[in-house]
């Protein structure tokens, strides 16, 4: 830069990066803890930089990070890495060694993994998540037995986590009816690149209250 601009003093140069950090648009890193900083922009910089968390917090912070590994897309997942690494070593230093222990003792059951046993219901909600953050469509394929509603162009709308498992709630691409099924029921789902739509007389959270009440099994539901 000093080469390209000449007369441009170090400082002011520094000064113009700071002002875009503190925006939020170039993240400032140092390697090898070169007295130099290099300086990367704001897609690859950590939203989260954490220095110093009490024991409390991060037993909490550990806790959080079990419920939200099976639900948040990896790239949510990876801008809370810094906060996760934080609090794993803050529980790993003595004076912290109760909250450690706490933390052990603590569990959510039945867990996503424990109650979707299908490594495939895993991967699927990856790909489901990825459509529900971009508003894509999923072209779906359901087991043979409920061959009714396999092979289909779906509406991702929502997401359901409850003890009876993980729901996808989407509305058909044919006639806009509200589907609820299981992830473990799905036999594939392919992500698309068309652009999901919602129906005005759609209501999240009016059918959630009614899959609330419902049993597990896939079904179509009232608008």
């Amino acid at each position: 830069m000093k080469a390209r601009f000449p007369g441009v003093s170090p400082r002011t140069i520094e000064r113009d990066l700071e002002q875009l950090a503190q925006e939020g648009r170039i993240h400032q890193v140092r390697r090898d803890r070169s007295r130099n900083p290099t300086w990367e922009t704001s897609e690859r910089a950590p939203t989260i930089e954490v220095r110093w968390m009490n024991g409390r917090t991060a037993a909490a912070v550990k806790l959080m990070e079990g419920c939200l590994s099976c639900i948040l897309p990896n790239q949510v997942l990876q801008d809370l890495q810094p906060l996760f690494e934080r609090a794993e070593s803050t529980l790993k230093q003595s004076q912290n060694r109760e909250y450690a222990e706490w933390t052990r003792k603590i569990h959510i059951w039945p867990t996503i993994k424990e109650k979707n046993t299908s490594s495939a219901a895993i991967v699927h909600l990856e790909t489901i998540q990825e459509a529900l953050l971009n508003n894509k469509t999923l072209q779906l394929t359901l087991e043979s037995s409920l061959s009714a509603a396999a092979n289909r162009r779906i509406h991702p709308q929502g997401l359901v986590f409850s003890p009876e498992g993980m729901h996808l709630l989407a509305t058909s691409h044919d006639d806009h009816h509200v589907m609820r099924i299981n992830l473990n029921d799905i036999r594939d789902v392919q992500l698309e690149n068309v652009q999901a739509t919602t129906p005005a007389t759609f209501d999240l959270d009016a059918i959630i209250q009614v899959t609330m009440q419902a049993d597990s099994g896939p079904r179509t539901l009232p608008m």
